[in-house]
């Protein structure tokens, strides 16, 4: 199977850097020529490469159409084979396609622009993306530059292109070595492949590009920090849920207080493990305490189910008297069906609802603990917990 390859460019009004990038792709070994190309420009862009432009720095021929200079290119590198499709990226600014980017509001616009047609291309792990950060501003090269960071695949690149001698880079009859123009025989095209931190690695690209903001690139960005940094991570054990950097998930009474247990160990500077009792049964222990595990699991579990009971009791107080209950009771706590069981099913929701690499900081596999500073960790229970005199130091009870 042929599998597409995608050339985009950022570029401004000097439309050389695609022939000469072109070019230069077609020269390597094996050559490389792409089945689609994308300019991400700007209004004024898109004239220059459709209508040409002549001023004081000389007349510029069109780069598009059947008589521009891009087909002229073609022909030589692939004769025979027809064009493939050329697509003109002009972001829409609060007042319309964007002339330029000097307002904060056409660069977003940019980048949104430049965001969606990566994330389209390489949403799939199929096809290939070369993409070219040689031509328009410097904002535009930077941009470039990182949405490939957050999105590239193994075989996408990025480069940059230079030509020698340099004065040739400012004279508007200079398209590619040998098209003609005087000194163009003499001349070479250089293509840097750029190389770049591959975040794609840490960050599901779904996660970095979910959430209510759909494809915001500061939203993106936002994300992407969350699922590479140590965010603060909030357990709440009222309700059930655990959030880190503006994402949350629903969990059960069951993984929430699994998950409680892993973190207030990792707060106590405690390894969570286990032993095997007379009936070889797994049991949970904190630095080999038995004992200690035991009565923090179920003050842990009674907590993670204390919210769901008090909002279909009439009597708060029989509900805490249930509360109670639990807490005398002498049942050991089960590390593979208690423990284990639910926090193996709690590492798939983690890693939905947050990048992969997130979400194995906060709960790695063997054994169980957490990566992240107990500093960041906060575990909160039930507000009527608040005054329980065996609430443990590390939870904090949640507002009333």
């Amino acid at each position: 199977m042929r599998h597409p390859k995608t050339l985009i460019f950022t570029t401004g009004e000097t439309p050389q850097v695609v022939t000469e990038t072109l070019w230069a792709l077609a020269r390597r070994d094996p050559p490389w020529l792409p089945d689609r190309i994308l300019l991400a420009t700007t209004a004024r862009g898109e004239k220059v490469y459709r209508e040409g432009r002549s001023d004081a720095r000389g007349t510029l021929p069109p780069l598009l159409g059947d008589g521009g200079r891009l087909a002229a290119l073609w022909r030589q590198l692939a004769p025979g084979r027809p064009l493939p499709p050329v697509e003109i990226l002009v972001p829409e600014g609060p007042h319309g396609p964007i002339g330029d980017l000097r307002t904060e509001a056409e660069v977003e616009a940019f980048a949104e622009t430049l965001l969606k047609a990566v994330a389209d291309v390489t949403a799939g792990q199929e096809g290939e993306l070369h993409l070219s950060l040689a031509g328009g501003r410097k904002t535009m090269s930077f941009l470039a530059g990182q949405i490939l960071s957050l999105l590239a695949r193994p075989q996408d690149l990025l480069s940059h292109v230079l030509i020698e001698p340099a004065d040739l880079e400012f004279r508007p009859d200079f398209w590619w070595p040998g098209d003609g123009s005087p000194g163009s025989e003499d001349a070479q095209v250089r293509l840097h492949q750029v190389p770049f931190l591959r975040a794609r690695a840490w960050g599901d690209p779904k996660t970095i590009l979910a959430g209510p903001e759909g494809g915001q690139y500061r939203a993106a960005i936002d994300r992407a920090n969350v699922g590479l940094g140590d965010p603060d991570v909030v357990l709440d054990l009222a309700t059930c849920r655990v959030e880190a950097g503006g994402l949350s998930v629903a969990l059960t009474p069951r993984e929430a207080a699994a998950l409680a247990l892993v973190l207030v160990a990792s707060k106590r500077s405690a390894r969570l493990g286990s032993w095997l009792d007379d009936s070889l049964i797994p049991r949970a222990t904190l630095d080999g305490d038995e004992a200690a595990a035991g009565a923090l699991w179920r003050w842990l579990s009674a907590a993670s189910t204390l919210s769901r009971h008090l909002r279909h009791a009439r009597s708060g107080q029989g509900v805490l008297s249930e509360f109670e209950e639990a807490l005398s009771a002498s049942v050991k706590a089960d590390y593979r069906n208690q423990i284990e069981s639910p926090l193996s099913r709690l590492r798939a929701k983690l890693r939905k609802a947050f990048s992969p690499g997130l979400a194995d900081r906060i709960l790695t596999r063997a054994p169980p603990a957490t990566e992240l500073p107990p500093g960041r960790i906060t575990v909160r229970v039930p507000a009527a917990l608040a005054t329980h005199p065996e609430r443990p130091p590390e939870v904090e009870a949640a507002p009333d």
